[in-house]
């Protein structure tokens, strides 16, 4: 049982850290995908066709 709950706090920990970089990354690749640039100060897309 307590190995059940390490597996789910564990496992909460990675999404709580990697989930902000991995949507920052796939806001980027929308980005330049559409032609923009991205402002990575501002964390938004500049110039992209829509």
């Amino acid at each position: 049982m307590m190995g059940i709950f390490l597996f789910v706090l564990l496992l909460g920990l990675l999404v709580a850290v990697f989930a902000p970089k991995i949507t920052q990354f796939i806001a980027v690749d929308k980005c330049l995908d559409a032609g923009g640039k991205f402002d990575y100060k501002e964390k938004v897309c500049v110039g992209a066709r829509k």
